[in-house]
């Protein structure tokens, strides 16, 4: 990375010297400030505090992108104790007295000091390599092997009945696929077509269908957000005759790929239709051809009751959160519950499991909540409720565990010095048990990685996306996450990285995120925590060499101390992104201190008020300098670093905001100064914002095993402008559509398998018969004016920008629609409007455009027709009109620069003989390509590779001659077809040195 095309990380300006803002908020951008993962390609780069880029050249003349994403929180989300008190006493977080079951399976010895050491079961060999020693004096139970090829499936749910169980296409009426006449022939009308997609439907998917916002109904924990869409817009009150059946007919231009070399090739046409527009409006209705999300429609507003169909009764005790026989995918699970049928509601829970050692949660008035160790296949667990006022009372409950083998991991690494020693800080007064720092430090990681865990399935149920939940690399070693035994069982590995620095070096003052470094100095280091942990896992090799797939890393810089002089953390960052192969979050071990190593600890933890002393320890973003506070922020800010890599982008509350001050209360039933109970509707920030969640539903890390990946799909997301509003337009599908002002967030659309019913029955707005007709449409159509009215825009000075995410998480950001959409729409001297795509590769001053406006008119009169109808119903003969048609489309060349393999013009010929240069023809050298178009043929696609420039091309006609990709294969691949009753009919081009930016023209025929 040259100097020239490196943007320097720096500090925000609104962060605070610990690296979080400060009370204000400054909306001022920083140039050099980089970008997340999950941000945008900006259409109009408007400058904004979430954006900022680094970009590294490629050999093939492009640059990719190395997003970043600053830690640049904002106002910390302070929860207000009228009654905190500094010296809570510590809860150890499990009782002195261990109860069970009035049976055999689980003994316990009963004793004043708690409870003495487990029995060692009577089985003293394991007889799977991936199968855990049991701790019940029974015989093992034939549990298949963790990783098994003759595992037998698991039973599926019981179907519900909140969906009706017929075919999901079945609405749609037996119609000839083959045969359609709503298009002239010679139109490929691929603009809407797409791959058939399964009906595949997850079990545990099925149990509540999320609402249009991603949040369940009667949720209250997702606070300040906007208001569920079904209290708006359910019920699509439309009398509306049957939908046209999707078509199987395949497109071409599905799972595009450009042809090799730059020779002719043909295509066979496909002249298949997409969905005919079929709707039946209400007397009154606005029945303009502009539909968009919803159209302009008002509908009958019948809000549809959800209920959350989670929850298990039993006679003692109430499971909310899970159903019997569940099937999750993690070693830990939060189970919510409630005792029924008791007067006194506090007390203990104890969880009692044949594979691990007991544990102990508080009761308080009669709710709890419970971290439960799982392991694969069924796991039978026992809950007993005890008060030490009325008998025990117990229940029992099976989970059955099955890991995603399918989905990549989250790779867990260390990196450390290449003279580290893996020490990290702790007060001297409060010495860690092991002098074995590296391996303490290794099990904090293990354990804060599976409560990640836990927290994001937990978070996705809610939403009611199922038990999806990200999974990490396991090996079968002596199990670290209890305490209280020393058997083998499957954990998380850790990768231990070295650095090519040494720890002094690592803890450069420059290399710190938090150090301000004084205008008048300057730095001896320019690089970051990032470029240190990419560098040593590039010299690492092994499973992060690069191999051309993506690996997804949470990175902990070791060698991280707190300076008391500088007020500084050295050694740590707060980044998130990708750089590469990598989809990179990295932080500092600064906190560890607090941070559990096992099971045992999670809740002391959580609880412990020990003040940090600022001499040996950082207080960073910990307003009560109490240790359960640091953890918070650890753990808390680590997970929102890996949500940066999982392309989340700062939301306005949650994790992803500062919402990790209050992780804690997702685990726990009370906390330091909170009595409790702390239920769902008090967890305040600790949730994922419900956009974040819809990104998680098609993440590659939250597949589900047979679900089908887009992890290597390259697709692009391709935008079409119209006379209210744009379409969006990608092969993977477009499932996420967003809507901000000032970058705050307003409203959002999702296109998901677990709410495809609720489109189909109209219960939740749409603009496309196609986004009604399958799961996840490849196109979706937006309408301006009822877009406003859903984010409930009178601000007219701050406009309303969308954000736009495939399945194969490709993005695409739209700045100031409305005026996008006004300044797209063109008059040409003959009267044709023209609509225009967004502008591909960058924008600059210089634009030039050539316009083949005939093409329009050619297909309206072909050449075979000698007679054509005009408004007022007389003939007129073509012949005595020819010369009144603009010309056509003839060749478009493609010409390269004199000094690189890049293009820097095109040369557009007509078939007039007009000729026109788009771009910089002065560097141009020798080498060029001419595509010819056949007569009476014009474009019908047009495939550009782009990144900060334009790198190459292929053009396909609507006869299905190619051209061949033509120039090079940087940047990202974006396919551009005209949408349905359109035709290409110009383009333009940005050019400075060489070909910048490129978009397409477009009219009706």
């Amino acid at each position: 990375m040259t100097e020239e095309e490196k943007t320097k990380h720096s500090s925000s300006p609104y962060f605070d010297p610990q690296g979080y803002p400060g009370s204000k908020h400054n909306s001022k951008n920083s140039n050099n400030q980089p970008q997340e993962f999950g941000g945008f390609n900006s259409i109009n780069p408007y400058q904004n505090h979430f954006q900022g880029q680094v970009y590294e050249q490629q050999a093939g003349g492009g640059y990719y992108s190395q997003n970043l994403q600053i830690n640049n929180f904002f106002d910390q989300q302070r929860p207000n104790y009228a009654n905190y008190q500094p010296d809570y006493p510590v809860n150890g977080g499990y009782s002195n007295r261990p109860v069970g079951p009035p049976n055999n399976l689980n003994p316990v010895i009963n004793s004043q000091n708690g409870p003495l050491a487990f029995p060692r079961p009577p089985i003293d060999r394991v007889d799977s390599l991936f199968e855990s020693k049991p701790y019940p004096a029974q015989l093992n139970p034939p549990y298949p092997p963790r990783i098994s090829s003759n595992q037998p499936p698991f039973d599926p749910q019981t179907q519900n009945n909140f969906y009706p169980t017929q075919d999901p296409n079945s609405f749609h009426p037996n119609q000839n696929q083959n045969q359609n006449n709503f298009y002239p022939p010679q139109i490929q009308n691929n603009f809407y077509l797409q791959n058939k997609q399964g009906n595949f439907y997850p079990t545990q998917n099925q149990n509540i269908p999320p609402s249009i916002t991603g949040q369940g109904s009667g949720n209250s924990s997702y606070q300040n957000q906007m208001l569920d869409i079904n209290s708006r817009f359910n019920n699509f009150n439309i009398q509306d005759p049957m939908l046209a059946q999707v078509p199987n007919q395949q497109n071409q231009f599905n799972d595009y790929k450009p042809v090799d070399g730059n020779s002719h090739s043909s295509a066979q046409r496909n002249s298949s239709a997409g969905y005919p527009s079929r709707l039946s409006y209400q007397p009154g209705m606005y029945t303009g051809q502009e539909a968009g999300l919803g159209s302009s429609n008002h509908p009958i507003a019948q809000p549809i009751s959800v209920k959350d169909q989670y929850g298990t009764n039993g006679n003692n005790i109430r499971f909310t959160n899970i159903n019997e026989n569940q099937l999750v995918h993690q070693r830990f699970i939060i189970i919510h519950g409630s005792i029924v049928n008791n007067p006194h509601k506090n007390g203990k829970v104890s969880v009692l499991h044949p594979y691990f050692p007991t544990m102990v949660y508080d009761v308080v008035e009669g709710f709890f909540k419970a971290i439960v160790e799982l392991e694969g296949g069924e796991n039978n667990i026992t809950f007993v409720f005890n008060n030490e006022k009325t008998p025990e009372t117990s229940e029992n409950l099976c989970i059955r565990m099955k890991p995603n083998l399918e989905a990549p991991p989250l790779n867990l690494v260390m990196v450390i010095g290449k003279d580290s020693i893996g020490k990290f800080d702790f007060d001297p007064s409060y010495p860690p048990k092991s002098d074995d720092y590296l391996d303490l430090a290794r099990r904090k990681l293990i354990c804060t990685a599976y409560l990640w865990q836990a927290f994001i399935a937990e978070q996705m149920r809610r939403a009611g996306y199922g038990f999806r939940t990200i999974r990490f690399e396991e090996e079968y070693v002596e199990d670290t996450m209890t305490n209280r035994d020393n058997y083998k069982r499957m954990n998380a590995k850790v990768h231990i990285i070295k650095s090519e620095l040494t720890v002094k070096e690592i803890r450069h003052k420059d290399r710190s995120q938090q150090y301000k470094n004084p205008s008048e100095r300057v730095p001896e280091h320019d690089d970051s925590q990032f470029d240190i942990a990419t560098r040593a896992l590039r010299s690492h090799g092994g499973p992060f060499a690069d191999n051309g797939t993506r690996k997804y890393i949470a990175a902990l810089s070791l060698d991280s101390t707190w300076d008391p002089e500088e007020r500084i953390a050295l050694g740590h960052a707060a980044l998130g992104g990708s750089t590469g192969e990598y989809r990179l979050g990295v932080f500092g071990s600064h906190l560890t201190f607090s941070w559990p190593s096992c099971l045992e600890e999670v809740i002391p933890c959580m609880n412990d008020t020990t003040k940090v002393n600022t001499s040996f320890l950082s207080d960073d973003g910990n307003w009560t300098h109490e240790y359960w506070r640091s953890a918070n922020v650890g753990m808390g800010a680590f997970l929102h670093e890996v949500g940066h890599l999982m392309t989340m982008p700062h939301t306005p509350t949650g994790i992803m905001y500062r919402g990790f001050d209050n992780l804690n209360r997702t685990f726990n039933v009370s906390e330091p100064g909170n009595e409790g109970p702390i239920l769902v509707s008090d967890e305040d920030g600790a949730h994922f914002h419900m956009t974040d969640l819809a990104r998680l539903r098609y993440h590659p890390l939250t597949k589900f095993d047979g679900e089908e990946s887009f992890d290597k799909m390259e697709s692009g997301i391709e935008a079409y402008y119209t006379d209210n509003g744009i379409i969006v337009s990608s092969n993977s599908g477009i499932h996420l559509v967003e809507a901000w002002v000032r970058d705050c967030y307003r409203y959002h659309y999702d296109y998901c398998s677990e709410n495809f019913a609720r489109r189909a029955n109209r219960s939740i707005i749409t603009g496309s018969e196609e986004e009604r007709a399958v799961h996840v449409p490849r196109a979706v159509t937006i309408n301006y004016s009822v877009l406003e009215q859903l984010c409930c825009h009178t601000d007219k000075e701050n406009p309303i920008y969308i954000k736009v995410t495939s399945r194969s998480k490709d993005d695409l950001e739209v700045h100031d629609l409305k005026k996008q959409i006004l300044e797209s729409r063109i008059e040409c001297p003959n009267g044709l409007l023209q609509y225009s795509t967004v502008v591909y590769g960058s924008i600059t001053k210089e634009l030039d455009s050539a316009l083949f406006l005939g093409d329009s008119y050619a297909l309206q009169y072909p050449p075979n027709s000698h007679k054509f109808q005009s408004q007022n119903n007389s003939e007129i003969h073509r012949a005595s009109q020819i010369d009144l048609f603009p010309p056509q489309l003839k060749s478009i060349r493609v010409i390269f620069h004199k000094s690189y393999s890049t293009i820097c013009a095109l040369q557009v010929e007509l078939s007039n003989g007009e000729s026109s240069i788009l771009g910089n023809i002065n560097n141009a050298g020798i080498k060029s390509h001419l595509f010819e178009i056949p007569a009476n043929d014009g474009l019908a696609s047009i495939f550009v590779r782009s990144g900060q420039w334009i790198d190459g091309f292929e053009f396909t006609t609507r006869l299905g001659v190619r051209s061949g990709l033509i120039g090079g294969t940087g940047g990202s691949g974006h396919l551009i077809t005209a949408p349905e009753h359109h035709v290409f009919t110009g383009i333009k081009a940005c050019a400075d040195r060489w070909l910048d930016g490129f978009s397409a023209q477009y009219s009706r025929i």
